[in-house]
């Protein structure tokens, strides 16, 4: 009922009662004006006074997982003659198992809200919200609706399946462990400085802080040290034979970096800004960073060449993919000649293009993985070529 109906139904009952000379068609009419406009003063600028507050058990869950979220609206000040619809967005895919909305009257809802949980079957990155609220006076007068700009991301990781153990082979000349006293230093592991000593060369002297002393001094680095392993999963169209295998190989990178990283070693993802470390604020990095992979068109040698700049010094490279081609090897040929050890985990359930795969990182002397499903990973572990 808008004000347009209000006032031609006033006017109809003021013309009744002029025609049969009664007061009570006046006094209706009366009494619908008073309420239209009584409508209009309560509703008035109520949803700017509104704020929504979303929580949830949770923000970066596993594939599959649910979480719990509450949604509250806060009001400033009481406004008793209203009501308020209040729907919460829900992206695409994701299950829900009760309603993401309410109605309520009158002021209750600030202090209730409401609760529902979702459940996440694919991996992704979605946005939990924004919620679109709706309000107006008791008599449907009026109604505003605006949508509220918060949201919550939700990060689903791939899902991880307990590994056994495992290291793969050191390409380091001084070993796995910290020497101590140092018989070698790791350019890549800087630790700190110290007082520039005759010969030196001029690419030790760190410059900035010679600058801020005024005196020359020289990087000092840590002892030879453990291996760091880089995973890169193969984005490519090209190499998959459909998305159930990318996925798969998603959870097997997942899982390699989870057993590796709460093993105590240092690991990394293979992409923009890689950064090997270890414990668990870096898992979650990586995971988040698996959570957001998609497929492109750039062929695996490309994307492998494209961070090769940025790979740790003579890393020990794990590549998960259904399929390995020609140009791929002569990448992989590149990292093993430069001093990295190359090892396979070949996803999917093609034996014979895996087989092929496998053969051609053999052949670099690198290790080799098959997995055919997720169940297959709590046994899984790297064969060398010696041992095939």
């Amino acid at each position: 009922m808008n004000g347009l109906v209000i006032f031609v139904m006033a006017g109809f009952a003021i013309g009744i009662g002029f025609v049969t000379g009664s007061p009570v068609p006046v006094g209706i009419a009366g009494v619908l004006v008073a309420a239209y406009i009584f409508s209009l003063l309560t509703s008035r600028g109520h949803l700017s006074r509104l704020s929504v507050e979303r929580e949830t058990d949770g923000q970066m869950i596993e594939v599959g997982a649910s979480i719990l979220a509450r949604l509250r609206i806060h009001s400033q000040g009481a406004v008793p003659f209203r009501w308020m619809l209040v729907r919460d967005r829900i992206p695409k895919g994701v299950i829900v198992d009760s309603p993401t909305g309410r109605l309520s009257f009158g002021s209750g809802f600030e202090s209730q809200g409401f609760f529902y949980k979702a459940t996440f079957p694919s991996r992704g990155i979605f946005d939990l919200g924004p919620a679109e609220l709706s309000s107006g006076d008791l008599l449907a007068t009026r109604e505003v609706t605006q949508v509220d700009d918060h949201a919550l991301t939700i990060v689903v990781h791939p899902r991880i399946v307990p590994m056994v153990a495992f290291r793969l082979p050191s390409s380091r000349p001084f070993g796995d462990l910290r020497a101590d006293p140092k018989s070698h230093e790791d350019p890549t592991r800087p630790s700190g400085c110290r007082p520039y000593a005759y010969g030196d060369p001029m690419k030790r002297i760190h410059w900035p802080a010679t600058a801020r002393t005024g005196a020359l001094l020289s990087r000092l680095y840590d002892g030879s040290s453990s291996p760091v392993t880089a995973v890169i999963v193969d984005q490519s169209t090209d190499s998959y034979p459909d998305e159930a295998s990318f996925e798969l190989a998603c959870c097997v990178a997942a899982s390699i970096l989870a057993c590796l990283l709460r093993d105590g070693a240092e690991a990394g993802l293979v992409g923009p800004g890689l950064k090997a470390d270890s414990g668990d604020l870096h898992l979650e990095r990586c995971l988040a960073s698996l959570a957001g992979l998609t497929l492109s068109f750039q062929s695996f040698a490309d994307q492998l060449l494209q961070f090769r700049e940025e790979l740790p010094w003579r890393p020990s490279l794990i590549v998960v993919t259904s399929k390995i081609d020609e140009r791929g090897a002569a990448a992989l040929e590149i990292i093993r000649s430069a001093g990295g050890t190359i090892a396979l985990a070949a996803v999917g359930a093609d034996d014979e293009i895996a087989q092929q795969s496998m053969g051609l990182v053999v052949a670099l002397g690198g290790s080799v993985m098959r997995i055919r499903k997720e169940v297959e990973l709590e046994s899984g572990r790297f064969i060398s070529a010696n041992e095939r």
